[in-house]
This record gives C-alpha cells, sequence and structure tokens, in this order.
C-alpha cells in the first residue's frame, strides 16, 4: 500500500510539473531540484543533507501531504527528493549551506535490506530468485549520457543503482537484500557482499528498471547502510559485490547466468 501511494505521488507530480512549465512566464524565480540525501530529525524537526553536508528543510505543510503519501521516513534514511523554493527570497551563493521552507513535490525512501548472517542457509538468509542485468551501464538521456555504478553516498551508505528485468504489472513485486556472512574468509581489509533479487510473481522481460527510473526512482535507486553489519567498516575497507547478472532472461540456472563482482571503496569521513 505504501509503494502504492508513491506510484500514485508520481504520477501527479509528472502532471504538476507540465502544467507548471506552461504557466511559469519569463520573470518566474521558482527553482525546481532534485537531491540525494540522507533523513535527520531532532525535536520534531525533519531535514535532509546531501553528500556535501548541504542541508534541506522542508515545509511542514508540504512534509504533512507527503505523509499522507506514505513518506514518513527516520533518522539515516536514505531518501530521494524533488522540490521547488523561490530563489528571489533565497539566493543560492557559494556561502549558502541550506534552504529552507522548501516545498515537496515528490519523496521516496530509497532503503534495502542489510542482513548479517551467521552462517549459509540460517534463518534471516536471503535466497535470490532472479538475477539482474547489471550494476554498471549507461542511460541515455535528452541532456546526454549517464553513467551509473555502485557507490559511496558517506562512509556507511552504499548506493546501488540496479537494472532488472520487469513488468508494468510488477513494479511492486521486486525486493534486494545484501548479505554479509562474517563467518567467510575474506582478505584483510574486505567485506564481501551478496545482492539477493527477488522477484515475486513478476516473470515479465517487457521492461526493465531503467525505464521506469525517472518517474519511479525507487525502483532503480537502492540505498543500504552497511552500518549495519557485524565488523568494523574503515576508509581502507573496500566492498566486493557479487551478483548474478543475465541480459537475456531471468532463469538463474540458465548458462546466459554468469556471476560478477563489483568493487567499492569506502568513502573516508569528512
Amino acid at each position: 500500500m505504501k509503494q502504492v501511494k508513491f506510484l500514485m505521488l508520481a504520477l501527479i507530480m509528472l502532471m504538476g510539473v507540465g502544467f507548471t512549465s506552461c504557466m511559469n512566464g519569463e520573470n518566474d524565480t521558482t527553482v525546481r531540484r532534485d537531491v540525494f540525501a540522507k533523513t535527520h530529525s531532532y525535536m520534531g524537526v525533519t531535514w535532509f543533507e546531501d553528500e556535501y553536508g548541504f542541508e534541506y528543510y522542508p515545509s511542514a505543510a508540504s512534509m504533512a501531504t507527503m505523509k499522507t503519501y506514505g513518506f514518513d521516513p527516520i533518522s539515516n534514511d536514505m531518501v530521494y527528493l524533488i522540490f521547488q523554493y523561490d530563489s528571489a527570497t533565497q539566493p543560492v551563493t557559494e556561502n549558502t549551506k541550506s534552504l529552507k521552507d522548501l516545498q515537496l513535490l515528490y519523496a521516496t525512501e530509497l532503503d534495502a535490506t542489510v542482513e548479517s548472517v551467521a552462517e549459509k542457509g540460517d534463518s534471516n538468509d536471503s535466497i535470490a530468485k532472479a538475477p539482474i542485468r547489471n550494476l554498471q551501464g549507461t542511460i541515455s538521456l535528452s541532456n546526454g549520457i549517464y553513467e551509473y555504478k555502485p557507490f559511496m553516498f558517506d562512509e556507511n551508505t552504499l548506493m546501488l543503482q540496479i537494472d532488472y528485468f520487469m513488468g508494468i504489472d510488477g513494479l511492486l513485486s521486486h525486493y534486494f537484500t545484501l548479505v554479509h556472512y562474517p563467518n567467510e574468509p575474506t582478505e584483510e581489509n574486505t567485506i564481501k557482499l551478496y545482492l539477493r533479487h527477488n522477484n515475486g510473481k513478476d516473470t515479465s522481460t517487457s521492461y526493465t528498471s531503467v525505464n521506469y527510473s525517472g518517474q519511479y526512482p525507487f525502483l532503480f535507486y537502492k540505498a543500504f547502510n552497511l552500518g549495519k553489519l557485524d565488523g568494523s567498516i574503515n576508509e581502507n575497507t573496500k566492498i566486493i559485490i557479487e551478483v548474478q547478472e543475465n541480459n537475456t532472461n531471468i532463469d538463474l540456472e540458465s548458462e546466459q547466468t554468469k556471476t560478477k563482482t563489483y568493487t567499492v571503496q569506502i568513502k573516508a569521513k569528512e
């Protein structure tokens, strides 16, 4: 139900973009932006901070509206926001550290599950039902080519942009888990993680998550809090992500399904 509300909100937001673009005149000072950010809450106040430390404070009214659509993140949740503000009243300079009273137009949480599993086969071990297509590639946009790959948002948050097969009726069927086996031998300062893809009842290969990444970002972008893992993580830690990939079908046993690894370096805390 929560993600169904997000789909409704996305459609409303997209309709609103088209409408306001027709209404805005040449002297309009409204600025519309989007951002990936971490959630912070204190004394009843919620705000968001991007990877550069810039802070975003939503208006109480727009935050309340987003909550009616199921958006209610807690501290340290990763989110994707589309918002607008008046640059006439809040000019941004190189010294600006925050924006206040923002009107949220779209907001969705991106956090996915991280499991630390003592032994393979334990009750919290996650089993993949389908491969993915890839974690690294390019997307053709109207203004150029966007290259995506795994990266660290901060010292604890791993961001994955996951391309996988899906159908239009299966938008809400897919779940991802990063599994860590702390007892598995690895090289020093190395953590190996296994990405598991559960596609539910969606067996379609008609579309991919990239096709819907603009309308429904939570399908393509996933955030994983590595701070939940057993063991210490520092700026010297190397993350190895093992996945099962297949660009042709969704059969894990298919000869086209291959094991691939991606490597990411932990981001040093600033």
